[in-house]
């Protein structure tokens, strides 16, 4: 029965990673530093279907990014049906350069210091990108202002940055997601939506919600997902719903970063841009066109896990 059951594991493992049935996937080992692991899908590539590419962000329990990986660390499945993995790496950033939007949230509670420590922390990101990445700033209250398009010239950037003068109102959050998403999606090669707020949504109109004191993301995410990207998100504060802005980070396949005092928030846009710069990239044969389902199986040492990614192409 014993020997059995290891045979039935074994090719379960040989189908989901494609390996041929003579060959020991190899799998790395994490170092003993590490007890806990998190990891998300944040986008899936199919331009060259049905070769595509899952980008990943796997971290250790400080956040840090891993990416000491082999093949037979992973599998995938799509829509439940197991795929070819054909490699694993970690992304190269010039080959694969970012595009990248900053949603910065410029709603009146935000004046003061909150202001200055986020233009601080934007600024930071943006003098820290490489050379062929590109940037598109949008400010938001409740209207949502693209303030500088897709540039990779840092003296625009900045000017983008700087350009709330006129703001200052109601936070409509989802729009200027959805506005980031819109102009994003147009772009080849790896992509994030980088969101901050330090309040409720509360006047979007695009994507709309049937109870005014507790905005649904549903909607917004549908829309991103359906794009094929994510959306990590820095919440601001005491005045978030916290829990929302989770949901809608996680749903999309990103991270949601939490900052009780402005003064933090240089410091996880510095995180947020490490994890971004070192991900994994897994090679795959996809198996279908359209919307569908990608998860990610991880085996790392003693650690298990898998995550899933909304796309379609």
């Amino acid at each position: 029965m014993e020997k059995r059951l290891i045979t039935i594991t074994t090719m379960i493992l040989v189908a989901l990673t494609g390996c041929d049935k003579k060959t020991t996937p190899v799998l790395n080992e994490p170092s003993s530093s590490i007890y806990a692991i998190s990891g998300v899908c944040t986008q899936v590539e199919t331009k060259d279907f049905p070769n595509a590419r899952a980008f990943c962000s796997i971290t250790d329990q400080n956040n840090s990014p891993l990416f000491d990986f082999a093949k037979g660390n992973f599998s995938i499945a799509e829509e439940g049906k197991p795929v070819v993995v054909e490699e694993v790496k970690k992304v190269d950033n010039n080959e694969d350069p970012l595009s990248v939007v900053l949603v910065l949230d410029r709603s009146g509670s935000m004046s003061g210091t909150a202001t200055s420590n986020l233009d601080i922390a934007a600024t930071n990101f943006i003098n820290k990108l490489g050379v062929k990445d590109e940037c598109e700033i949008v400010n938001f209250d409740d209207s949502v202002k693209v303030s500088q398009v897709f540039t990779s010239n840092h003296q625009l950037l900045e000017k983008g940055i700087s350009d709330y003068a006129d703001l200052g109102g109601a936070t409509a959050f989802f729009d200027a997601v959805g506005q980031a998403a819109t102009d994003l999606s147009s772009r080849n090669g790896r992509k994030f939506i980088l969101a901050m707020t330090d309040g409720y949504e509360n006047s979007s109109v695009n994507y709309p919600y049937a109870d005014p004191l507790h905005p649904d993301p549903t909607a917004i995410k549908a829309y991103v997902n359906s794009k094929g990207l994510s959306v990590f998100i820095v919440g601001l504060g005491y005045e978030i719903d916290k829990d929302m802005l989770r949901e809608l980070a996680t749903d999309t396949g990103a991270r949601y970063f939490e900052a009780t005092s402005s003064f933090e928030l240089d410091n996880l846009y510095q995180q947020a841009l490490t994890q971004f710069n070192n991900e994994i990239v897994i090679k795959f044969r996809s198996l279908s066109n359209g919307a569908r389902n990608l998860r990610v199986y991880m085996n790392y040492g003693s650690f298990t896990q898998s995550f899933e990614k909304k796309y379609s192409n």
